[in-house]
């Protein structure tokens, strides 16, 4: 296995993350001007559930998804999107590109970035869903905060414990793997 299929059996929980990452099935139709925002990470993805009602998502497959802004420089595009068949990302790259948003305009320094990581900090869309579950039991969050970008960290503690929870040799030669 090649450092890129460690990192995204790590990451994704699959042995098979490296050819569904790039799998048609696995993409988003966005016209060149929302492509340029997700690029950009002005908005994420998340799912249609309620965290605190939900307990499982039926057949752990998640059919409804909407877009949320995370930038005061766009007009409110909140909307829920429709998907015309069975093909759509894949929750777990969905959570990690939120992760990655939530990292990224931190780490620009983008104004409002205090309000949005606020706001996913009591809504937590990914958690009733098996992708959250697994980043959760995994310890893959504190992970994730620790490759964060310019020496943006998850809470001490929080790397600590995940530090504590995953001892093998694997973790600081992933973490180096993970820098951006």
């Amino acid at each position: 296995m090649d450092d890129d299929e460690l990192v995204l059996k790590h990451l994704f929980g699959k042995e098979r993350g490296a050819s569904e990452i790039g799998s048609p099935t696995n993409s988003l139709m966005l016209s060149k001007q929302v492509k340029s925002w997700f690029d950009k990470y002005l908005f994420v993805i998340v799912p249609v559930i309620d965290p605190l009602e939900v307990t499982q998502v039926p057949n752990n497959i998640i059919t409804r998804w909407k877009v949320e802004l995370i930038s005061p420089d766009v007009e409110n595009m909140t909307r829920e999107l429709v998907f015309l068949n069975q093909n759509r990302p894949a929750s777990r790259f969905l959570f990690f590109r939120f992760m990655l948003a939530l990292i990224r305009i931190r780490q620009l320094d983008r104004r409002g970035w205090e309000d949005v990581w606020a706001k996913y900090h009591t809504y937590k869309p990914f958690a009733a869903t098996p992708t959250g579950r697994y980043y959760a039991r995994t310890g893959m969050l504190p992970l994730l905060a620790m490759a964060g970008h310019n020496g943006i960290t998850a809470p001490e503690e929080e790397i600590e414990e995940f530090l504590r929870l995953n001892e093998a040799e694997e973790v600081p030669r992933i973490i180096s793997l993970l820098r951006f």
